[in-house]
Parts: C-alpha cells; sequence; structure tokens
C-alpha cells in the first residue's frame, strides 16, 4: 500500500515537471511569434514607405512652382532669422569689448548674404537631405 502510493506520488510529480515544462515552452514560443510579429509589421512599414518613394519616382512627381517658390520663402525666412541672431550676438561681442554697431541694417545684410550662402549646402548635408522649407511642404 506504501508503494502504490508512493508510485502515484511519483507520477504525479512526473506529470507536473511535464506540465511545467511544456507551459515554459508554450511562453517561449508566443514570445518568439510575438517578436516575429513585430519584425514582419516593421519590415512591412519599411516595404511600404520604400513602395511609396518608389511610385513617387516612377511617376515622375514634380512640385508646382507655387509649391516650390513657398519652400524658398520659409527657408529665406529662415536664413533671415539665423542672421539676425548672428547680429545680435556679434553686437553683444562688440558691446562688451567697448565698441556699437553704427549701422545694423548693413551688417544685416552682411550676414544674410554670409547665412544665405552656405545655408543650402550645410543643410543638406545633414543626415535629412533636405532644407526646412522642403521638408515642411515634403518636396524632394
Amino acid at each position: 500500500m506504501n508503494q502504490d502510493k508512493n508510485n502515484i506520488n511519483e507520477s504525479k510529480i512526473q506529470d507536473k515537471k511535464v506540465d511545467d515544462e511544456t507551459m515554459k515552452n508554450e511562453s517561449s514560443q508566443e514570445k518568439s511569434t510575438n517578436s516575429d510579429n513585430e519584425v514582419e509589421d516593421f519590415i512591412t512599414v519599411k516595404n511600404e514607405d520604400c513602395i511609396n518613394e518608389d511610385i513617387k519616382k516612377e511617376i515622375n512627381y514634380k512640385p508646382s512652382l507655387l509649391l516650390k517658390l513657398f519652400s524658398t520663402a520659409i527657408d529665406q525666412i529662415v536664413t533671415l532669422a539665423i542672421s539676425g541672431i548672428v547680429l545680435v550676438i556679434f553686437d553683444f561681442i562688440l558691446k562688451v569689448i567697448g565698441y556699437n554697431v553704427l549701422m545694423p541694417l548693413a551688417f544685416l545684410l552682411i550676414f544674410y548674404y554670409l547665412v544665405n550662402v552656405l545655408y543650402t549646402p550645410i543643410v543638406e548635408k545633414t543626415r535629412l537631405k533636405k532644407s526646412i522649407g522642403k521638408r515642411i511642404l515634403n518636396i524632394d
């Protein structure tokens, strides 16, 4: 009788171990399935983005003249703002030394010219490859 009880207890313990192992395997399979689904979703999104860009290139999407002018106007406003900031910094530095800017408009035009010349090449060398105006209006 004691031996029968021991055998029953041992079989219950073994069944429980098998059930635990089965549950662990199922949960690990679910995790791998979830990660596989996430990877598939990411690949799908990336492929859709590539397809959209390819479609634009295939149909030779060209923005209208008005859009190009508007993006250029945005870029010029940004350039003027940067020039104004440079002028304020320049004026502050001169005041610290003991000098004063007598014709701020002339200096603003000089800084505007310099920033305008450097703006496009510098911005297009960034990782986004577009100027601020083109990014805002989504123009290639």
